[in-house]
Protein backbone atom coordinates (compact mmCIF):
# COMPACT_ATOMS: atom_id res chain seq x y z
CA UNK A 1 0.00 0.00 0.00
CA UNK A 2 0.90 3.51 -0.67
CA UNK A 3 1.94 5.96 1.56
CA UNK A 4 -1.09 8.24 3.09
CA UNK A 5 -1.14 11.73 3.21
CA UNK A 6 -3.90 11.15 4.93
CA UNK A 7 -4.44 8.27 7.27
CA UNK A 8 -7.58 8.64 7.63
CA UNK A 9 -8.67 6.89 4.19
CA UNK A 10 -7.25 3.45 5.13
CA UNK A 11 -7.93 3.52 8.83
CA UNK A 12 -11.11 1.11 10.04
CA UNK A 13 -11.01 3.86 13.61
CA UNK A 14 -12.61 6.93 11.18
CA UNK A 15 -16.36 5.49 10.33
CA UNK A 16 -18.70 3.60 12.80
CA UNK A 17 -20.64 1.18 11.27
CA UNK A 18 -22.73 -1.78 12.21
CA UNK A 19 -19.53 -2.97 14.66
CA UNK A 20 -18.15 -0.06 15.24
CA UNK A 21 -19.84 2.60 17.36
CA UNK A 22 -16.46 4.58 18.92
CA UNK A 23 -15.89 7.82 16.69
CA UNK A 24 -12.16 7.47 17.86
CA UNK A 25 -10.87 10.05 15.24
CA UNK A 26 -12.63 12.56 15.65
CA UNK A 27 -11.25 13.42 18.80
CA UNK A 28 -7.46 13.39 18.23
CA UNK A 29 -6.82 16.46 17.51
CA UNK A 30 -8.46 17.86 20.34
CA UNK A 31 -6.42 15.42 22.25
CA UNK A 32 -3.26 16.55 21.04
CA UNK A 33 -2.73 13.82 19.33
CA UNK A 34 -1.32 15.01 15.75
CA UNK A 35 -3.17 13.76 12.96
CA UNK A 36 -0.49 15.02 9.97
CA UNK A 37 2.34 13.63 11.92
CA UNK A 38 1.26 10.00 10.61
CA UNK A 39 1.77 11.20 6.75
CA UNK A 40 4.99 9.06 6.31
CA UNK A 41 2.95 5.73 8.28
CA UNK A 42 1.59 2.99 5.83
CA UNK A 43 -1.97 1.77 6.64
CA UNK A 44 -3.93 2.46 9.49
CA UNK A 45 -1.24 3.65 12.51
CA UNK A 46 -3.65 2.29 15.18
CA UNK A 47 -3.16 -0.98 14.28
CA UNK A 48 -0.67 -2.48 17.46
CA UNK A 49 0.50 -0.57 20.40
CA UNK A 50 -0.72 2.59 18.71
CA UNK A 51 -4.53 1.59 19.71
CA UNK A 52 -4.34 1.43 23.16
CA UNK A 53 -1.98 4.49 23.65
CA UNK A 54 -4.24 6.52 21.85
CA UNK A 55 -7.36 5.27 23.67
CA UNK A 56 -5.27 6.02 26.88
CA UNK A 57 -4.25 9.24 25.07
CA UNK A 58 -7.96 10.07 24.74
CA UNK A 59 -9.70 9.07 28.07
CA UNK A 60 -6.76 11.44 29.87
CA UNK A 61 -7.85 14.20 27.52
CA UNK A 62 -10.91 13.73 28.41
CA UNK A 63 -10.66 13.79 32.12
CA UNK A 64 -8.67 17.40 31.44
CA UNK A 65 -11.20 18.81 29.52
CA UNK A 66 -13.99 17.95 31.74
CA UNK A 67 -12.15 18.76 34.82
CA UNK A 68 -12.93 15.08 36.41
CA UNK A 69 -8.79 15.13 37.33
CA UNK A 70 -6.80 17.83 38.83
CA UNK A 71 -3.85 16.26 36.65
CA UNK A 72 -3.29 13.44 34.02
CA UNK A 73 -0.41 11.51 32.80
CA UNK A 74 -0.39 8.73 30.74
CA UNK A 75 2.91 5.91 31.73
CA UNK A 76 3.41 2.75 30.14
CA UNK A 77 4.92 0.44 32.64
CA UNK A 78 6.50 -2.63 31.94
CA UNK A 79 9.34 -4.65 33.42
CA UNK A 80 12.97 -3.57 31.85
CA UNK A 81 13.98 -6.78 30.71
CA UNK A 82 10.51 -6.45 28.69
CA UNK A 83 12.66 -5.00 25.04
CA UNK A 84 9.21 -6.27 23.17
CA UNK A 85 7.01 -3.94 24.68
CA UNK A 86 8.92 -0.85 23.96
CA UNK A 87 9.65 -2.03 20.49
CA UNK A 88 8.58 -0.31 17.68
CA UNK A 89 6.57 -2.08 14.62
CA UNK A 90 8.07 -1.54 10.94
CA UNK A 91 4.67 0.45 9.91
CA UNK A 92 5.88 3.19 12.66
CA UNK A 93 9.21 2.75 12.41
CA UNK A 94 9.28 6.89 10.01
CA UNK A 95 8.02 8.27 13.62
CA UNK A 96 11.27 7.46 15.06
CA UNK A 97 13.69 9.58 16.51
CA UNK A 98 17.39 7.83 17.24
CA UNK A 99 17.35 9.55 20.79
CA UNK A 100 14.27 7.98 21.82
CA UNK A 101 14.09 4.34 19.65
CA UNK A 102 10.93 2.98 21.54
CA UNK A 103 7.30 3.15 20.90
CA UNK A 104 7.26 5.75 23.38
CA UNK A 105 9.13 7.89 21.74
CA UNK A 106 7.55 7.23 18.31
CA UNK A 107 4.41 8.23 20.28
CA UNK A 108 5.57 11.12 22.08
CA UNK A 109 6.52 12.40 18.18
CA UNK A 110 2.50 12.70 17.37
CA UNK A 111 1.63 14.71 20.41
CA UNK A 112 1.19 18.36 20.12
CA UNK A 113 -0.02 20.31 23.10
CA UNK A 114 -0.44 17.17 25.53
CA UNK A 115 1.86 15.86 28.12
CA UNK A 116 3.92 13.72 26.99
CA UNK A 117 3.99 9.72 27.84
CA UNK A 118 6.67 8.50 30.67
CA UNK A 119 7.85 5.28 30.78
CA UNK A 120 8.09 3.44 34.14
CA UNK A 121 9.95 0.20 35.04
CA UNK A 122 8.08 -2.01 37.10
CA UNK A 123 11.57 -2.34 38.71
CA UNK A 124 11.58 1.75 39.31
CA UNK A 125 7.66 1.83 40.61
CA UNK A 126 8.35 -0.82 42.77
CA UNK A 127 11.18 0.80 44.32
CA UNK A 128 9.02 3.80 44.90
CA UNK A 129 6.22 1.97 46.19
CA UNK A 130 9.13 0.42 49.07
CA UNK A 131 9.69 3.73 50.66
CA UNK A 132 5.89 4.46 50.88
CA UNK A 133 4.75 4.21 55.29
CA UNK A 134 1.57 2.02 55.38
CA UNK A 135 1.53 0.46 52.26
CA UNK A 136 -0.92 -2.78 51.73
CA UNK A 137 1.70 -5.72 52.41
CA UNK A 138 -0.24 -8.48 51.46
CA UNK A 139 -0.60 -6.30 47.85
CA UNK A 140 3.62 -6.11 48.29
CA UNK A 141 4.44 -9.44 49.11
CA UNK A 142 2.27 -10.74 46.34
CA UNK A 143 4.09 -8.86 43.81
CA UNK A 144 7.49 -9.80 45.11
CA UNK A 145 6.61 -13.16 45.41
CA UNK A 146 4.78 -13.56 41.74
CA UNK A 147 7.49 -11.29 39.73
CA UNK A 148 10.21 -11.05 41.76
CA UNK A 149 10.64 -7.10 42.98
Amino acid sequence: MARDKDPARSCLLTTGGDRRSRRYWEHMEAAGISLSAFAGVQSCPFQGPFYQLMRQFLLAAYLRQTGEADQVEVVSIGFSRNTKLRAVPPQLRSLVDREEESIIGAWNAVLKDAPPMRHWTVEQLMARVNTIEGIDLDWRNYLRERYDV
